[in-house]
């Protein structure tokens, strides 16, 4: 599917950064209104409502009016059915005519993945807090792609990503306005065995019949 480009002078990003959010507590928290953002942004562009390249500019100018109301907790952020309800209001609002919903049982993400990217819808993907050791030390890596070589970039926890493709072991990402990739082993590994579903998920987005 075709993904938002943003650009700032002469430098291209690949989705937006909560860096360039206004507040200290929006930068350090706002993961998730950007994820929104670049999927809302997407799926408007994919209706022709504008096109799939951005000025900075005009993304945070999006970013206020999609997610500026949203609360994000001090040093927690928001949480998935948060987005959800943000979302949902969006779509009426704006006449898109989608519903969204947090969370699929494990054995289903792939598909629904598959299914959103299909319908040029990215995924916003939740890679929870550890749980129940809340404080862990224990990350999901990130990696970058060099030819067909994979090499460990960054690992975070705790975070909203936009997927914006799936092979039958990667998933291509969108996060902090650069692009990286998750191993699905290493995803479900994380999901099952350091945090729970209900957190480490996805946003199910799915057209409305009526």
């Amino acid at each position: 599917m075709q993904f938002l480009t943003v650009n700032d002078g002469e430098t291209s990003y690949y989705g937006g950064a909560q860096a360039w959010l206004s507040t200290r507590n929006r930068r350090r928290g706002g993961c998730g209104p950007i994820a929104l953002t670049n999927m809302l942004l997407c799926m408007e562009a994919a209706e022709g409502r504008h096109g799939f390249a951005v000025s900075r500019r005009e993304f945070l100018d999006a970013e206020e009016k999609m997610a500026g109301s949203m609360w994000i907790v001090p040093r927690f952020g928001v949480n998935g059915f948060a987005l959800a309800r943000h979302i949902n209001r969006y779509c009426r609002t704006h006449g898109l005519r989608f519903k969204a919903r947090w969370g699929t049982w494990p054995r289903r993400i792939e598909s629904e993945i598959g299914r959103m990217l299909a319908d040029s819808i990215p995924v916003i993907l939740g890679i929870g807090p550890t749980f129940p050791l809340y404080f862990s030390r224990t990350k999901l890596t990130f990696y970058r792609k060099d030819g067909e070589t994979y090499t460990p970039a960054t690992s975070t926890k705790a975070h909203f990503v936009t997927v914006t493709e799936l092979t039958p072991d990667w998933l291509t990402i969108s996060s902090w306005g650069r692009i990286y990739y998750i191993k699905l082993e290493e995803y479900f590994h994380y999901m099952r065995r350091k945090s729970i579903p209900l957190i480490t998920n996805i946003m199910i987005i799915k057209r409305r019949k009526h």
